[in-house]
Order: structure tokens, then C-alpha cells, then sequence
């Protein structure tokens, strides 16, 4: 009964003129994931899956908080105004190093290596783990695909 009265109400005001407003245009998400390999330092590639829907955007080379003395690279990929960053960081060789680069950033593990999170303006969810010595993976995103991070996370594979 309640539906009936959710549609009579829709009905009726559609009818007097109220404005409806317009549906945001969204991509229609790709069939399947799309794999990819274009990041690495040096000879050292990683391949990754970027998940369905989200289409490619600009390459960037500033992680935030990250000193600007190590070199870094990370592609945008997205759908309306939401953003999911994969990237790498080069140049970072020991554990010790590794765990000094965020200031502000918590330590944690992925996959037994050392791991940082960290918080950006704007609620952007930052993740980087050591993948192995001179090369650092790097997942960021926006809050409404912030639950993605694990899943690209779990893709990453050396390329």
C-alpha cells in the first residue's frame, strides 16, 4: 500500500509542474575489469586491474605528502567526480626509509611488506606498501570508491 501511495504522490506532483530533476549522466560501466601495465621504475613493472566502469584519466606525478625528491607516477581513473589513483613510487630501497615518508600516515602491512595509509583533504583515502626494494605501489581514492583500494590492492602483480 505504502508503494502505491510513493507513486501517487510521484504522479501527482510530476503533474503540478513541480520540477523533476534531471538524472546525471554516468558511464555504463565496462563488461569486465580492464588489466593494464604501464607503471614502473626502471626495468621494475606492475601490472594491476582497474575495476569495471571507471575510465582512464590523467597520469600524475605528485603523491601527496610524499617529498618531492623520490620520483613518482600514478594514473587517475574515474566516473563522474569519483577518483581512483594507482601509481608508483621509485627510489625508496630499504623498510627503514620506507616507513619515514608519510608523516601523518599509520603503519600497517599488505601482504607481509610494509604498508602506510593515510587521510587527505576531501576524506581521499591514500595506501602505499613497499612491492619490493626501489619500488613502491600507491592506491588512492575518493570516499565512494574508497572500498576499492583492497580490491585493486589484491590485483597488483609484477609486470
Amino acid at each position: 500500500m505504502r508503494r502505491l501511495a510513493a507513486v501517487a504522490l510521484v504522479l501527482a506532483l510530476g503533474g503540478c509542474g513541480t520540477a523533476v530533476p534531471e538524472s546525471r549522466v554516468v558511464p555504463s560501466p565496462s563488461p569486465e575489469p580492464v588489466r593494464a601495465t604501464v607503471l614502473g621504475c626502471g626495468e621494475q613493472r606492475i601490472t594491476y586491474t582497474v575495476p569495471a566502469g571507471l575510465k582512464r584519466g590523467d597520469t600524475v606525478t605528485r603523491i601527496p605528502g610524499l617529498s618531492s625528491r623520490y620520483e613518482a607516477q600514478s594514473v587517475a581513473f574515474g566516473s563522474g567526480d569519483d577518483t581512483l589513483w594507482i601509481g608508483v613510487v621509485c627510489g625508496v630501497h630499504s623498510a627503514q626509509r620506507f616507513v619515514t615518508l608519510i608523516g601523518d600516515s599509520r603503519l600497517s602491512t599488505h601482504e607481509g611488506r610494509p604498508a602506510l595509509r593515510w587521510n587527505t583533504r576531501g576524506s581521499v583515502r591514500h595506501f602505499m606498501w613497499l612491492d619490493r626494494p626501489g619500488l613502491a605501489v600507491y592506491i588512492a581514492a575518493t570516499p565512494d570508491l574508497a572500498d576499492q583500494i583492497a580490491t585493486v590492492a589484491s590485483t597488483i602483480g609484477a609486470g
